[in-house]
């Protein structure tokens, strides 16, 4: 039986050993790529879908402390919502990560 509230309303809280209720919304979404196999970092620093966001890789692979690539699971403008997300999901392996210009980041802009 469904728990209500005083007035008689179902409350929204997620049954036990379920991570979250709320759906995922269609701008978090990382454009229909996640877990689709890895993506280089400087493909994702190139999408305009993803440029200015901040997203979450599993699996990355680094040399010298740059990011090489990895596998999109998720990307959110607002980085809480973001983080909020990714551990309702249990991907508590993620690498969050700010995707900014290429050219930003080389200096050339």
């Amino acid at each position: 039986m469904p728990r209500t509230s005083k007035h008689g309303a179902a409350s929204a809280r997620p049954a036990p050993g379920r991570s979250s209720w709320l759906p995922k919304p269609a701008e978090a979404r990382p454009s229909g790529r996640g877990r689709a196999g890895r993506v280089a970092w400087a493909d994702l620093c190139r999408d305009p879908e993803l440029v200015g966001r901040w997203v979450a890789l599993d699996a990355v692979r680094y040399e010298d402390g740059v990011p090489l690539d990895g596998e999109l699971v998720d990307s959110d403008p607002d980085l809480a919502a973001l983080c909020g997300r990714v551990q309702s999901a249990d991907e508590t392996s993620c690498a969050i990560l700010f995707c900014e210009p290429l050219a930003r980041r080389a200096g050339l802009s």
